[in-house]
């Protein structure tokens, strides 16, 4: 993950193959965080709280 920092959350499911997509995705937005400058999609609950 971005910086070498250990990145741990639940899925929330047991599937396998659901769990390793949502990795994958994981690690493609923290890539373009990381090299292309890309800012975050915000929730609206985090967006009106600030």
């Amino acid at each position: 993950m971005p910086g070498g920092e250990r990145v741990r959350r639940s899925t929330g499911t047991q599937d396998k193959q659901k769990a390793q997509e949502l990795r994958t995705k994981l690690e493609h937005e923290f890539w373009q965080q990381s090299r292309l400058s890309v800012k975050p999609k915000k929730l609206w609950d985090e967006a009106a709280l600030q």
